[in-house]
């Protein structure tokens, strides 16, 4: 379908009628207007979001350039002044202030922002030229800077109409999930989407986005929109049960897992092969399971899966030649291991992963048992009622049990970052606790691997069927290092280093710290695992986290990552090829 831009205005405009404060919405429907050429429509409708969120990025960098397009260089620039003040990492923000002072002859105040975004961003075009522009206008030599070729526009992929709005439909719900405006996403997809079962997919995606931003609000509605679309459609009973699980509504959760469509379920993956296949019974919980499914050849392995929340006794298994217990997460899903152990003991087929090594990599348990290793540092970790650090006297309290600041507060069973914080000084500790949800909370000690180039760098290992595979290097001024967040992307020569790092990871890290992590793969004693880790001044392995929950991700399409596909190819071959020979074991032993 072809929808009119003029049809998502009047769609937006009824959103924000029925939810005035939602921000997101606010600020879609000021684009839509720009985009009309509405521009004074569109300039009052920044300013309502900016009453709602004076600090609110977008909106301030867009006004910026709606004033500056129409040549009103004064409000332009204090726009942008703002828009840099809310977010100082912003290299675009930086780099449209540079052009507007750098238009208004002020060299050296565009010199500075110039400055600035390379300092974020080396190889950032546009801020290479401005900042060529200024120097050459200051009577500056260039020649020490690199002055990009302009490219040839690339020819625009052919995306059809339906698939453009779709995914534009869903950049704009995203967006809103992401800021935890959840009481109109519902209203805003029903508007624009209707009820079309082609849209499913798209509801799916955005639910499980929801899920992994721990919306679970949002992921509920969506999932249950979508499944009032396709009722039959049994994932996003799973996403329902799921969700009301994470949202600590256990009965409404029991409710779903008991139903007709969910009772014994099992998730049967195809198989591409053309002769007798492997059969392997993986065993998942379906709130946080690995991502077991990368690690199967269907060429030559039938997956079928099964749910500890959907699981009984009384069912009887289906028939497999190897189990891979695919729960990881042992602070938050303990209910799923206990299961996953019944599992077990109902099969003498090969277990990858045996639940009783998953239940000892929990993180207080890991810090104390791999702490003890020679060449290893693991941080104190110390579980307390988070209302315990809310009190009055939080600072003695965390000091007597033998922390000192900057320490970090955590919320245990969240990954990739979620309820995490720094706890710089004493005066911030009452304020992070209670930002932070649930009732327990791990005081952990802060360990500091910042490199003499003061950069903080997160290796990660992988450790599949007794062998060592390096997975990555992420590189960040940032304390908390992801690679999607950190400097990889923006720096060839961190690139390169990583590349050191996959091919040859002795010469990075050292002799000392493979042996290191050699005795922690050997101390889990897990057939497939990861550990997370930095290197501290004296060579050791500080150990950030260590247990069977972490995925390898094949890179995106983009050409800089070429080099790191060939580590990555290496150890999906080897979790693949683990369970083939596993497999081979069961030709041996009577079938159940």
């Amino acid at each position: 379908m072809t929808v009119p831009i003029e049809t998502v205005l009047d769609s937006l405009e009824a959103v924000v009628a029925e939810a005035p404060h939602a921000v997101s919405f606010l600020f879609e429907r000021a684009r839509v207007l720009e985009a009309l050429g509405r521009d004074m429509l569109a300039e009052e409708a920044y300013r309502a979001v900016l009453r709602a969120d004076r600090s609110h990025f977008r909106a301030l960098n867009d006004l910026g350039r709606l004033y500056h397009r129409n040549n009103l260089i004064n409000q332009a620039e204090v726009c942008f002044r703002a828009a840099v003040a809310a977010d100082p990492q912003s290299v675009i923000g930086a780099t449209n202030l540079g052009y507007v002072l750098f238009g208004r002859g002020d060299l050296q105040g565009a010199k500075l922002e110039f400055d600035r975004a390379l300092v974020l961003r080396p190889d950032h075009t546009p801020a290479v030229r401005g900042l060529v522009g200024v120097l050459r206008g200051l009577g500056e030599d260039v020649s020490h800077l690199h002055i990009p070729e302009i490219e040839p526009r690339k020819p625009t992929p052919q995306v059809s109409p339906t698939d453009a709005y779709v995914e534009y439909v869903y950049e704009v719900a995203a967006n809103t999930i992401v800021a935890g405006e959840t009481d109109s996403v519902r209203s805003f997809l029903e508007k624009l989407l209707g009820r079309n079962p082609s849209n499913v997919d798209l509801l799916w995606r955005l639910a499980d986005f929801a899920s992994r931003q721990h919306n679970h609000q949002a992921a509920l509605q969506i999932y249950q929109l979508a499944a009032e679309i396709a009722p039959e459609n049994r994932e996003l009973h799973l996403g329902i049960a799921s969700a009301y699980e994470e949202m600590g509504n256990v009965q409404a959760a029991s409710a779903i897992w008991s139903s007709d469509v969910l009772r014994g379920v099992v998730r049967i993956f195809d198989y591409k092969g053309s002769g007798t296949p492997i059969r392997l019974l993986t065993v998942a919980s379906a709130l946080h399971a690995i991502r077991y499914e990368l690690l199967v050849d269907y060429t030559l392995v039938q997956n079928t899966v099964i749910y500890t929340q959907a699981y009984a006794d009384a069912h009887p298994l289906p028939e497999h030649d190897v189990v891979f217990i695919a729960i990881g997460d042992v602070e938050s899903d303990s209910a799923a291991l206990e299961i996953a152990k019944r599992i077990v003991e109902r099969t003498s087929a090969p277990v990858i992963n045996p639940p009783e090594r998953v239940a000892h990599t929990g993180r207080i348990e890991q810090s104390l048992r791999l702490g003890l290793l020679e060449g290893v540092r693991t941080s104190h970790i110390v579980p307390v009622a988070r209302e315990r650090v809310c009190r009055s006297d939080a600072e003695s309290f965390v000091r007597d049990l033998g922390f000192e600041f900057p320490m970090l507060l955590r919320s245990p069973g969240f990954h990739n970052g979620f309820f995490f914080e720094p706890v710089d000084r004493a005066d911030q500790l009452r304020s992070v606790a209670s930002q932070l949800p649930g009732d327990e909370a791990l005081l952990i000690s802060f360990q500091d691997t910042r490199s003499p180039d003061g950069m903080l760098r997160k290796y990660r290992m992988m450790c599949i069927d007794g062998a060592l595979y390096p997975i990555h290097l992420a590189v960040s001024r940032n304390w908390k290092v992801h690679y999607a967040s950190s400097l990889m992307r923006d720096s060839s020569e961190f690139r390169r280093e990583e590349a050191r790092y996959l091919s040859d990871p002795e010469s990075v890290i050292g002799a000392r710290a493979m042996r290191a992590l050699e005795s922690i793969a050997r101390t889990m004693d897990l057939d497939y695992g990861g550990i997370d880790f930095g290197i501290d001044a004296n060579g050791d392995v500080v150990v950030f986290e260590a247990n069977g929950a972490m995925g390898i991700f094949m890179p995106d399409d983009d050409p800089r990552w070429d080099y790191r596909r060939g580590a990555f190819s290496t150890a999906l071959d080897a979790a693949k090829s683990m369970i083939v020979r596993r497999a081979s074991a069961r030709s041996l032993q009577p079938k159940r």
